[in-house]
């Protein structure tokens, strides 16, 4: 025995020389956060060429590891952050972890709770508030677009404030809401997004199949949206603050169309009038300098105003009542030789009487100011998280007279009374100012469709039509111009009206949250919720008095009220047994109050001077209220089960009570289960080290959905109404009482992986079928009332979706990263009503069918120009014509026609792009990051009515005209693909058919930030903990088929008017912690 003893000395005592003997080094280090800049502790540090030796970091962050010489690199990892290796410099090493939104150890928010990653069997996306806070945008739903496989955004709106239109997965109904259900702080919210401080967001997660969304239930069949609040700020144990502030400017994010220029304007319009007199049999013996006359003479009739210097040729008549030009000012009975009889402009013309007034385009948009500040902080022990920020913005639009302010209060609390016992609040407050426009639809008041479509001959203020110069008033101000000889929208001038009018509105929110938890044994939690929202709104738009609509003047005034009450109650056990089996539990109980007022005054003729009151107005036009509530009661459990973190099992189901449907059809379940495989934690996969995630998930179940726009479809209901003056009831809606909840019933399938510790992924399908549609069905004439909600119909979705993420380059202090995202949709209507199913609905430019989607396109067939005589050709419905004469030389049937009225419809493809997504890269290099993030789609349509309206025949509007026009069929034989320029009403040229289709393909630069991190050691020396700087740019560009068209303004894909586009903005944000 002693000799085994002493022997073991000798071997151990030899080793320890031999080591001894083989130099050493000394590696010393921190770790950090490239977020905040915070230790990260602990993580681990690890020899990569002697894997045997390690270390963790102290409670600062640091680290100290000695290594045999030949060591040269080290492994750096920690849960929730993304490995480093990095190289052993002899120098101490400063090395920064990035966030990992895909490490399987993240625990992330879903349904009523959270849960790890690596355990999830549904679908889900997050968005974190690092992403969101370094974009100067006022509405967080906006940073959506293209940030998620799945997720199309549409912004309809560009002004200040306004909320970005979103869809999951396609579209969920036909009559009823397919918006996403909002969630924030675990509660239903119903308000503004834009009433939401997004630097006080912390995530954003979309919830997009059954078993992420099935705990929602009724309210969950078009996807749900989690938003997260911040919770605590800092270090344990002592105060941390944050103070922000964002300086930049604005611009419209959209050029305009192109257009003719006021040089070219008139020679188009002249050889419109040209070819609508030498195509009429009438005028067959006429010569073309009295055609060319009579076209240059009504050119100027039709067009009133003219814009050129230097004429000194009128037309005048002779003796025989004959136009002819000739030298001399101007006289009764005479009109401007601004055209030759050729079409030409007279060469006389030496420039333009008032070309520094004729852009309206400028004078209707200004550069926007973009101001923000907030100041955050908090305190966090090991008993309270704390979060409290206060928040103002301050926009001033690209747009005149158009604005948003938002102040914003937000205090989060979370206090462990006893290990037991915790109590929470979270309170928002919000007060917004939002100023605009009075009108951007297509009403006259739209400066921003006029300032598009007005042709460039006409200024903004009155001239002397002689000279040019301007004309002003007794103040000696300018004069606008809204003479009733103006053609196009005479007697407006939107400059003007944008001034004297104004639309404003004022908005007051409140957004409470309050929880109770009790743990009252190991593994069991119950939890009391409650929620309170209100918001109160209150606007004011006026008519002036001077000019426009209502030259008495008109005051409308609406005010309303709106509140919700949840009370939720939980009670959630988890339990482990051994060291494979998780268990964990949820069963609950809902309720859900909605209540809303509104009130609306208009009164008309101004008494004084403009005071927006309505005491200030003499004569009531209307006073009307209305009090709607909503109730919705629900039970709801959750059972999940994990097996040794490689299988997971999910089941969950709800039972929901709507107040919307009588109470013999209310209640609906609602329920869907899911499974996951972690693969790569078999045995098998245990020695295949480049795959460090394989998972196959799928998931089955069902929702609901009962978003009509009326909280009372059961019940038939009555409005006021006078007949001769005699005061009775009509019927406003027929109820039906065997109306019940729309349900989706959705499945999907999907495999996510990593590979070689930089490429991560998603591959999923899903397949979502809407059936029991809340369809309004169509009632005969006689009923008195158009339509009847019934439960008809059935919609499918279907697609693909597709997530990649990769690592690019990681050299020392130099990382690139690179994230994609692409989904395939298809939209099928399965069945429709009885009454429509073999002729279907045409809805607009669409027609719905079964086999079709509601967004394909149905429209007559245009078939280009006959190169004979210029006209636009057509596809014959062979159906209701056939014996129409032959048109074409070997004289069969005919396939054409260039009558419009039995041209044939067709499906011509549809709205919904073929592939939809986005993608972002990232550079970092030491404290500098460099951020892009774009959105596209390729395929489907648009319906360009905008450019249609500018392709126009008709010839007396004084509206702007494409360049395309250019290339207008002249001769007999020319091939172009534009028809001859005519007004003739057979002409048809610009018919609605789907000529006016063009490609929706597009790419959009939605984001770019670059930042920069002043070193610790630097801010430390300005007394403050971390100096950050950030410049941003939003909305870049949007490239295009076609210059002016934004494909991503909406999913019916047409595009009428100009609205409040989408703004391109630069700002500087400086960032102070301390």
């Amino acid at each position: 025995m002693k000799k085994s003893l002493l022997l073991l000395l000798f071997l151990t005592l030899s080793i320890g020389v031999a080591w001894a003997q083989k130099k050493q080094i000394t590696v010393k280090g921190i770790v950090l956060s490239v977020e905040d800049k915070e230790p990260i502790v602990p993580a681990s540090v690890q020899s990569v060429d002697y894997p045997n030796i390690g270390t963790l970091t102290d409670p600062k962050g640091r680290f100290t590891l000695h290594l045999p010489e030949g060591a040269r690199t080290l492994r750096v990892s920690s849960v929730g952050y993304a490995s480093k290796v990095v190289t052993i410099t002899g120098k101490e090493l400063r090395i920064l972890l990035d966030n990992d939104e895909q490490a399987i150890d993240k625990v992330v928010i879903v349904a009523y709770g959270t849960q790890k990653k690596q355990s999830l069997v549904g679908a889900q996306a997050s968005i974190s508030g690092k992403q969101l806070a370094a974009r100067p945008i006022s509405n967080a739903s906006n940073a959506l677009a293209g940030a998620a496989a799945g997720v199309q955004v549409t912004t309809s709106s560009g002004q200040p404030g306004s909320e970005a239109d979103i869809r999951i997965r396609g579209f969920g109904s036909v009559n009823a809401s397919s918006a996403p259900l909002y969630v924030v702080d675990g509660a239903v919210y119903t308000g503004r997004i834009s009433d939401i401080a997004q630097q006080d967001i912390a995530d954003i997660s979309v919830l997009k199949d059954a078993a992420a969304t099935a705990l929602y239930g009724s309210s969950a069949g078009n996807g749900v949206i989690l938003i997260t609040t911040k919770r605590n700020a800092g270090q344990a144990g002592q105060p941390h603050f944050t103070f922000s502030t964002s300086q930049g400017f604005s611009v419209r994010g959209l050029p305009e169309y192109d257009k003719i220029g006021t040089m070219d304007h008139y020679k188009v319009r002249w050889q419109q009038w040209y070819n609508t007199l030498r195509y009429n049999e009438r005028n067959k013996n006429k010569t073309d300098e009295e055609l060319g006359t009579i076209a240059a003479l009504q050119t100027y009739q039709a067009l009133k105003y003219n814009p050129y210097s230097g004429i000194d040729s009128y037309y005048r008549k002779d003796a025989n009542g004959v136009y002819h030009l000739s030298k001399g000012g101007p006289a009764k009975g005479a009109y401007p030789g601004i055209l030759l009889p050729t079409g030409e402009l007279n060469p006389e013309i030496n420039g333009l009487l008032y070309g520094d007034d004729l852009d309206w385009y400028n004078a209707f948009y200004r550069t926007g100011h973009r101001g923000e500040y907030t100041l955050s902080g908090g305190l966090r022990t090991d008993k309270l998280q704390s979060y409290l920020s206060l928040n103002y913005l301050n926009e001033r639009g690209f747009m005149i007279e158009s604005g948003y302010k938002r102040y914003n209060l937000r205090a989060n609390l979370s206090y462990d009374i006893r290990p037991w016992l915790t109590l929470g609040t979270n309170i928002g407050l919000t007060h917004t100012r939002s100023e605009g426009p009075r009108s951007l639809g297509g009403a006259s008041a739209n400066g921003a469709h006029f300032s598009q479509t007005v042709a460039p001959i006409y200024p903004i203020h009155v001239h002397d039509p002689l000279t040019g110069a301007y004309v002003l008033d007794d103040r000696g101000n300018r004069i606008y111009d809204h003479s009733g000889t103006r053609p196009y929208r005479k007697n407006y001038n939107t400059i003007e009206l944008a001034y004297l009018d104004h639309n404003e509105s004022l908005r007051d929110a409140l957004m409470g949250r309050a929880h109770l938890d009790i743990k009252p044994i190991d593994g069991l939690k119950l939890s009391l919720q409650v929620a309170y929202d209100q918001r109160n709104t209150r606007s004011k738009v006026r008519f002036n008095n001077k000019t426009g609509d209502n030259p008495q003047g008109v005051l409308n005034v609406d005010v309303g009220r709106g509140t919700t009450l949840t009370f939720t109650q939980l009670a959630n056990y988890t339990k482990k047994l051994g060291k494979d089996h998780e268990f964990e539990g949820l069963i609950a109980h809902e309720s859900y109050d909605l209540e809303t007022f509104g009130m609306s005054g208009s009164k008309e003729f101004l008494k004084f001077i403009v005071i927006d009151e309505l005491s200030n107005y003499t004569k009531v036009r209307s006073v009307n209220s209305s009090t709607d509530v909503y109730r919705k009661e629900s039970y709801f459990g959750r059972f999940n089960y994990n097996y040794s973190d490689r299988y997971n099992l999910s089941l969950a189901y709800r039972r929901d009570g709507s107040s919307r449907f009588h109470k013999n059809s209310r209640w609906g379940n609602f329920w869907a289960v899911g499974a996951g495989w972690n693969i790569n934690s078999e045995k098998f996969m245990k020695n295949v080290s480049w795959v460090n995630r394989l998972k196959l998930r799928g998931s089955y179940g069902q929702t609901g959905n009962d978003g009509l726009s009326s909280y009372y479809p059961y019940q038939t209901t009555y409005g006021s109404s006078n007949n001769l003056d005699e005061p009775g009831l009509r019927v406003a809606h027929v109820g039906n009482t065997d109306l019940t909840w729309e349900t989706q019933i959705t499945s999907d399938v999907a495999l996510e992986f990593g590979l070689f510790d930089r490429i991560d992924g998603t591959i999923e399908v899903f397949n979502k079928e809407s059936k029991d549609l809340l369809f309004q069905y169509e009632l005969a004439a006689s009923t008195g009332v158009a339509s009847i909600d019934r439960n008809i119909g059935k919609v499918r979705n279907y697609g693909l979706e597709l997530e990649l993420g990769a690592k690019i380059l990681r050299i020392g202090d130099f990382s690139w990263s690179l994230r994609a995202n692409a989904t395939w949709l298809k939209n099928k209507i399965v069945k429709l009503p009885d009454l429509n199913r073999e002729d279907g609905i045409i809805v607009g430019t669409k027609k719905y069918l079964e086999g079709r989607s509601l967004y394909d396109y149905y429209l007559y067939e245009y078939l280009g120009v006959d190169p004979a005589d210029g006209k636009a050709m057509y596809r014959l419905d062979r159906e209701k014509y056939p014996d129409e004469p032959g048109l074409e030389a070997t004289g069969e049937r005919a396939t054409y026609t260039k009558n419009g009225e039995k041209a044939r419809k067709h499906y011509a493809g549809s709205s919904i792009p073929d592939v939809y997504g986005g993608f972002s890269t990232n550079f970092r290099y030491k404290d500098i990051g460099l951020n892009f993030v774009f959105a596209y789609q390729i395929g489907g349509k648009s319906y360009d009515g905008l450019y249609q309206s500018m392709m126009s025949r008709d010839l007396t509007t004084g509206t702007a005209m494409h360049p395309d026009l250019y290339r207008a069929w002249r001769k007999p034989g020319q091939v172009t693909d534009v028809p001859r320029l005519d007004a003739d009403p057979q002409n048809f040229s610009t018919m609605t058919s789907d000529r006016w289709l063009i490609s929706s393909t597009a790419l959009a630069l939605k984001s770019i930030s670059m930042s920069y991190d002043l070193p610790k050691r630097f801010a430390k020396k300005l007394g403050v903990d971390g100096v950050g700087l950030t410049f941003a740019a939003e909305n870049l560009f949007i490239l295009s088929k076609r210059k002016g068209l934004n494909p991503f303004s909406g999913y019916t894909g047409v595009h009428n008017s100009v609205g409040y586009a989408a703004a391109r903005t630069f700002t500087t944000t400086l960032n102070v912690t301390f």
